[in-house]
Order: structure tokens, then C-alpha cells, then sequence
């Protein structure tokens, strides 16, 4: 055989065994490949959306469940403030030891407050403690609620003459009527509630029994928490009010403990503080 001719077939062989495969490249479909790539691309997408709605799902539901025993929801109005709402802790000047009754009456104010569950509100500086008393209320098996808590100068009036209404229909005079209403809510200007510092525990019934396990419970942990039973029994010529074992008064946890120990009311303690 002719030299060049086998050079030629021994080249050509080889050019065709790189032309075949070359053709059966160009014959592989372009679509199949990019069909693969968007595959692979979605099932990506998929995986990582539905990453995102599990990781949702998990914070709703811990959202759900701090909520369903959260006395809060949202802060309330804020307004004009009076000056002893700004005292730092410690001492007479102490925010949380101010003195609000017949003898000691405040100026028409209105704290910072948070929204509580009902529509009820309290200065949000004393919520942390509310909330961490009644987490520990509920945990003994005890639904605590308060049933009454900030009042405006406006409320606290119709709520008084609520009272004296009800002396009145069962026959008491108008004077007789008033006065029995005083023993157990105040004039405007010298009621607890006026402060966001006050309330008025009832169990999630809403009864007002005074023996109730809520109460009791209350009587007798409340303290821990920084809060006091304000109008204990025997202490009503100094308070000026009536017992009552539904009214709460915030005093934060080293006075709270102080007139545990001591079985003072808070008139007494702050008349026992230094000047």
C-alpha cells in the first residue's frame, strides 16, 4: 500500500473516531441539561422555603405560648407625669413607697403604663414583677386576674358614686350612703389606683370572696414578688380603708420584704424611714 495512502487512513481514522463523538454531542439535546440545572435549582428553592415556614412556624407557636400566660399586650398611653413618679429608688423620695390616701392626696396624673389582658393597665416599671408573681400563681395551679387596676381622676369618681348609688337604693341616706362608700373606695385624688401601682386580684372567675386560694396564695407570696396586702385586718384605723385581701400595692421586693417581717402597713414603714 501506498504510503500516503496509509498515513491518510490511519489519520482519517482518527479524525473520524473525534467527529463521531463530536456529532453525538451536537445530537444530545440542549434542552435535557438545562432541564437538570432548573430541577436541581427549584428543589433547592424548595427546601430552603420550606426551611423558612418551619422556622416561622416554631416562633409563632413559642410566640403562642409566652402569650397565653403573658398579662401584657401593648404599651398604653403615656401623659403628663408628676414629679415623684421620677424619684430614683431608695428612701421617702422612693417611687414605689409614695404615699396616696385621704391625708396624703396627688395631682392628676397619668404614669407610663402597659396594656394587660381585659383592658386593665399598670405603670409598665411594675409589670415585670406582676407577671413574674402570677407565672408563679399559675405554676401552684391558681388562675390569678386583675380585675381592677389604673384608674384615671374620672374613672375613680364614677366608681365612687357607683358605690354610693348602690348605698342609696337599699335605703341609706345620701350622707349615710357616701360615708359607707369611703370604707372602701376612695375620693379621687387619694386612691392607690390613680398611680399604676395598685390592683385588684380576683381568681380568673372574677369572685370576690375573701377566702379564696387565690387570695390566700397571694397573702402569702406577694411579697417575694415586691408587692404588699395593702389593707390588711387590724391596720384599718391607720390605712383609713377596710380590709381588703384583693388590693395589691407595688412597693419592690426590699420594702415588700421589710413590712412582711415586720407586719407593718406602709404607713407605718415609711413612718419608721429616715427623713
Amino acid at each position: 500500500m501506498d504510503e500516503n495512502v496509509q498515513n491518510y487512513s490511519r489519520y482519517g481514522s482518527h479524525y473520524n473516531r473525534h467527529r463521531n463523538v463530536e456529532t453525538m454531542h451536537a445530537h444530545t439535546p440542549a434542552s435535557s441539561w438545562r432541564r437538570r440545572l432548573l430541577t436541581k435549582i427549584l428543589l433547592t428553592c424548595l427546601v430552603f422555603v420550606v426551611a423558612i415556614a418551619v422556622g416561622i412556624g416554631a416562633a409563632l407557636v413559642d410566640m403562642s405560648n409566652r402569650d397565653a400566660n403573658s398579662e401584657a399586650f401593648t404599651t398604653g398611653p403615656a401623659g403628663c407625669v408628676s414629679s415623684w413618679f421620677d424619684n430614683k429608688p431608695g428612701g421617702q423620695d422612693d417611687w414605689r413607697l409614695v404615699l396616696v390616701n385621704a391625708d396624703n392626696p396627688m395631682e392628676p396624673t397619668e404614669p407610663d403604663l402597659i396594656e394587660l389582658r381585659d383592658g386593665q393597665f399598670v405603670d409598665e416599671r411594675c409589670y415585670p414583677d406582676l407577671q413574674r408573681m402570677f407565672d408563679d400563681a399559675r405554676s401552684a395551679g391558681l388562675r390569678p386576674k386583675v380585675n381592677s387596676s389604673y384608674r384615671s381622676r374620672e374613672r375613680q369618681q364614677q366608681v365612687l358614686d357607683a358605690k354610693i348609688a348602690e348605698g342609696t337604693a337599699a335605703g341609706l341616706t345620701e350622707k349615710e350612703a357616701r360615708q359607707q362608700a369611703l370604707r372602701t373606695v376612695a375620693e379621687p385624688g387619694t386612691s392607690e389606683h390613680e398611680t399604676g401601682l395598685a390592683i385588684d386580684v380576683t381568681s380568673e372567675q372574677g369572685t370576690w370572696e375573701t377566702n379564696t386560694a387565690v387570695h390566700q396564695w397571694m397573702a402569702e407570696h406577694s411579697w417575694e414578688y415586691g408587692w404588699i396586702l395593702r389593707y390588711p385586718q387590724g391596720k384599718e384605723d391607720l390605712t383609713g380603708i377596710d380590709y381588703e385581701p384583693w388590693h395589691f400595692r407595688y412597693v419592690g421586693e426590699d420594702a415588700a420584704r421589710d413590712m412582711h417581717e415586720s407586719g407593718q402597713c406602709l404607713e407605718e414603714y415609711l413612718a419608721d424611714l429616715p427623713s
